[in-house]
C-alpha cells in the first residue's frame, strides 16, 4: 500500500528513477570490467586489487544483483560524500586565509607525498568536525536495553530496547562540553596531545564500531 501511495508523489517517482539509473550504471561499469579485464595480464597485481576486481571474483555474492548494490553504497560513500568533505574544507580555509598561508607551506615541506603532513591532517579533521557529512548522523535500533551514565544519577536514564537512536553529529561536534570554541574553524586543536584524548571518541563523521562508515577507509585513501 505505502509503495502504492507513494506512485502518487513526484519525489518518490524521482527517487525511483534515480535509484534504478544508478543501479543501470552499475552494470554498466562491472561489464565493463569484465570486458577489459579479459585482456589484462592476470599476473599483473595493481590490475587484480582494485575493488572492482575483488568484488568480481568474490565467491560470497551470490549474485551481480548483490555486487551492483554494494557498488552504488561505495559510490554513494566513497565518492560524494568525500567530493563534499573537500568542498566544505576549501570554503573554510578561503575563510581563513592565515590558516590556509600556512597549510600550504607545509605541504610544501612534504613535497614527497601530502599523507605526511600532519597539518594537511588536522585541517581534513577539523572541517569533517564543523561539517560532517551525515550531519544527522546515525540511526539505530537499539538491541539491548542501554543505561546511560554522566556521572549524576538525577541525569541517569534507561532507554528500552527497540528503541530507535539519532546520533547527532551536528550537535556533537560542536558541543561546548567537547570542544574549546565549538564554532572556530581551528585546526591547531588537534595538535594538542591532551585534547586529542579528551574528544578522540566525540569525533565520529564516520560512525564508530561494526556498524561504521563502510566507505571510511576509501575516503581517507581519497
Amino acid at each position: 500500500m505505502r509503495v502504492l501511495m507513494g506512485r502518487l508523489f513526484r519525489d518518490f517517482r524521482l527517487a525511483k528513477l534515480g535509484t534504478e539509473k544508478l543501479r543501470t550504471l552499475g552494470y554498466r561499469f562491472l561489464e565493463s570490467y569484465r570486458a577489459s579485464s579479459s585482456q589484462t595480464n592476470t599476473n599483473d597485481a595493481k590490475a587484480t586489487s582494485t575493488l572492482i576486481s575483488l568484488m568480481d571474483r568474490d565467491k560470497e555474492y551470490r549474485c551481480d544483483e548483490e555486487r551492483v548494490r554494494d557498488m552504488i553504497i561505495f559510490i554513494g560513500a566513497g565518492y560524494d560524500t568525500t567530493a563534499a568533505t573537500l568542498s566544505w574544507t576549501l570554503l573554510e580555509l578561503a575563510r581563513k586565509p592565515r590558516i590556509q598561508d600556512s597549510l600550504r607551506r607545509n605541504i610544501r615541506q612534504h613535497h614527497d607525498t601530502t599523507t605526511n603532513s600532519p597539518m594537511l591532517k588536522r585541517v581534513i579533521l577539523e572541517s569533517m568536525r564543523l561539517n560532517p557529512v551525515a550531519a544527522f548522523g546515525p540511526v539505530r535500533t537499539l538491541s539491548n536495553d542501554i543505561r546511560t551514565t554522566t556521572g549524576s544519577n538525577s541525569r541517569n536514564f534507561l532507554i528500552p530496547k527497540g528503541s530507535t537512536v539519532i546520533i547527532p553529529l551536528f550537535a556533537i561536534h560542536r558541543s561546548k562540553d567537547l570542544f574549546r570554541d565549538p564554532d572556530v574553524f581551528r585546526p591547531d586543536r588537534w595538535e594538542e596531545e591532551e585534547s586529542m584524548i579528551t574528544t578522540k571518541k566525540a569525533l565520529m563523521p564516520f560512525g564508530l564500531g561494526q556498524r561504521s562508515c563502510i566507505g571510511r577507509t576509501l575516503a581517507n585513501a581519497e
